[in-house]
């Protein structure tokens, strides 16, 4: 648990390996699965702020073998009541942001509740595991849509999908490109799409059996390298690595001087795309819970209420900018903090703060006041000393300000003073002259 760039609580409880009994360590490392969509939404906007991906972009710009796909619909026959599926032409292209929201039409096969495309997606092996980068596009391309592209939510296979369009564009695999552009500046040294054999005494296994269905827990192996870097869900790291990432995208795109993002793409992220209290997207999955909304990549809460898990509505004004508090798969961007109620109350009884003293030497110390700068010092990683925050003065140092010359004073001028004239007065038209002549006692002492 981190809070406001510091760790507030790091332990490590329970089993690592229940069959070994090996205890639970603070590096221990585990299989993301869904954690693993926020690093390919990232990567995603790298290319969005390099310019060589659009979010309004069909995705058959890069995919071209997704072009001209066809959408299920289901039909009820009013005498029988029996359901049956009938195939329409997409109304349009899925884009990139429909991928990022998930409102493409791409589900799970396991999840969805649509039996057409369930089906469709069974007889076909569509999966985002024991598949190649080919294999996926291509079984993809031959199954139906379970929506009209932007017409609903609905949780599946679109982050994948964004990481074939990422390999398309850089020319790397996914995991190199996660490599060079996340993992690496961010000093995340555990995380990655296959646990070397050097690492994989560290990784956290299963129960054998499910402790309520009884059933046989079988994890993906990330000790073998798969067929694909699947986006949506391969990935393996460490609690320390991904406290790195989630502060990253707390502090608006940057850690320990490592820019990944701007801060406004951070906010753009993490603002609700769906627009669902408007009408315009609905929601045909129960994953998405009451009171959450979703940006590109993350769930974002909307209201305080309505969910039973206690927290704040992500959309409370804080300056110039909105503040967001994202929940449910990673913590988002915020300007301040994971949570800071009442901040406006406190500065408000505070008041507006002066400029500090003139210092001997005639140099003056110039701070712009915000949260400290974005850092997790217990964690393994970060250097000896932060570099400055976004918030702050940059300048030499710590980070903590700037030094500003002051500036010299002004000569004394002497103002000539100015006779006072009188001026004469002249009697209003709509008062009598006797009544206009008239001055106050008050008036005549001014």
């Amino acid at each position: 648990m981190a809070r406001r760039g510091k760790v507030a609580y790091f332990e490590a409880l329970g089993q690592r390996d229940p069959q070994s009994g090996a205890p639970m360590t603070k590096d221990a490392i585990f299989r993301l699965y869904s954690m693993t969509k926020p690093f390919t939404s990232v990567a995603v906007m790298t290319l969005v702020e390099d310019g060589k991906i659009l979010l309004s972009d069909p995705v058959s710009k890069y995919l071209p073998k997704l072009k001209g796909l066809q959408v299920s619909v289901p039909r009820v026959d009013p005498q029988t009541g029996r359901v049956s599926y009938a195939l329409v032409p997409a109304e349009r292209e899925i884009t990139i942001q429909d991928l990022l929201r998930h409102t493409s039409g791409l589900v799970y096969g396991v999840f969805t509740s649509h039996a057409g495309v369930k089906e469709a997606y069974a007889k076909e092996g569509v999966d985002w595991e024991n598949v190649t980068p080919a294999e996926q596009v291509e079984r993809l391309a031959r199954v139906p849509l379970a929506h009209q592209p932007g017409s609903a939510w609905e949780y599946g296979l679109s982050t994948d999908v964004l990481g074939r369009v990422v390999e398309a564009v850089s020319g790397a695999t996914l995991g190199q490109f996660l490599q060079e552009r996340l993992f690496a500046p961010l000093k995340m040294t555990d995380t990655a799409f296959l646990v070397p054999n050097g690492k994989a005494a560290r990784l956290a296994q299963p129960f054998a059996k499910d402790p309520v269905s009884g059933d046989a827990v079988k994890l993906l192996d990330v000790t073998v390298a798969q067929k694909n870097d699947a986006g949506g869900a391969g990935s393996a790291g460490t609690v320390a690595d991904y406290t790195r990432f989630s502060q990253m995208l707390l502090n608006g795109g940057q850690l320990d001087r490592a820019r990944i993002l701007g801060r406004a793409t951070v906010a753009q992220m993490t603002s609700d795309h769906l627009g669902a209290h408007l009408g315009d997207i609905r929601v045909a999955s129960p994953i998405l819970a009451r009171g959450y909304g979703f940006g590109l990549g993350f769930a974002v809460r909307k209201e305080t209420g309505l969910n039973w898990v206690t927290g704040s509505a992500g959309g409370v004004p804080l300056g110039r900018r909105r503040r967001h508090r994202v929940l449910g798969r990673p913590e988002g961007a915020d300007d301040r903090g994971v949570d800071d109620p009442g901040a406006a109350r406190a500065a408000a009884r505070r008041g507006p703060r002066s400029l500090p003293p003139a210092r001997a030497g005639g140099a003056r110390r110039l701070t712009v006041a915000r949260r400290p700068p974005g850092r997790l010092d217990p964690l393994p990683g970060a250097p000896d000393r932060p570099g400055p925050h976004p918030g702050h003065a940059t300048g030499r140092g710590s980070g903590r300000g700037a030094r500003v010359p002051a500036l010299p004073a002004p000569a004394p001028r002497e103002v000539p003073p100015r006779a006072r004239q009188a001026r004469p007065r002249t009697a209003c038209p709509t008062r009598s002259p006797a009544r206009s002549t008239t001055t106050s006692p008050t008036r005549s002492a001014g």
